[in-house]
C-alpha cells in the first residue's frame, strides 16, 4: 500500500484537487481520494446514514458499528486495520489518566481537517474509517497518511 500511496496518489491527488475546483460533489471527491489513501476501506459495507457529511465526527453509533465489524472481522478481537495490533477498547476520559497507546480509534483517513489546503475534508463516512492504535492515530494527526 505504501508503494501505491508513493507512486500512484499524486495523480489521484491531482484528480481529486480538479474535481473538487471544478465544484464536483464532495462525496465524489472523497470517494477519489479514499481510493488513494486506503484501498480496502473496511467499512465500506455498512451502510451509510442522511447524516453523512464532511467535516463531521463519527458518531456513538458508527463507533459501535465500526468497532463490532472489526471484531467480527477478527475473531472477537479487536485489531488495527493496518497493522494487525491487538487494541484496547477505548474508555471515557479521566481527569489525570492518560489512555494506554493501544487504544482502539477510529480514523478518518481523509482527515475531517486536513493539514494540505488542496485536499478536502474527509467526511464521517464508514467508508472514510479505519481502527488504529491511538499512538498511530495521534501520530497522523491531520495528515492524510501515517
Amino acid at each position: 500500500m505504501k508503494s501505491f500511496f508513493f507512486l500512484g496518489a499524486g495523480k489521484v491527488l491531482e484528480k481529486g484537487f480538479r474535481m473538487w475546483k471544478a465544484g464536483k460533489n464532495a462525496d465524489e471527491v472523497v470517494e477519489v481520494l479514499d481510493d488513494a489513501f486506503d484501498a480496502s476501506k473496511p467499512y465500506k459495507h455498512l451502510e451509510d446514514s442522511k447524516h453523512v457529511g464532511t467535516g463531521k465526527d463519527f458518531t456513538a453509533a458508527q463507533r459501535k458499528k465500526i468497532y463490532d465489524a472489526n471484531r467480527k472481522r477478527n475473531g472477537g478481537v479487536l485489531k488495527d486495520d493496518d497493522t494487525g495490533e491487538i487494541l484496547v477498547q477505548s474508555q471515557k476520559s479521566k481527569k489525570g489518566v492518560t489512555p494506554s497507546q493501544n487504544e482502539a480509534q477510529i480514523d478518518h483517513i481523509i482527515p475531517k481537517n486536513p493539514d494540505n489546503p488542496s485536499i478536502p475534508a474527509g467526511s464521517n463516512s464508514y467508508k472514510n474509517a479505519k481502527v488504529i492504535s491511538r499512538q498511530r492515530n495521534r501520530a497522523k494527526s491531520n495528515k492524510t497518511s501515517g
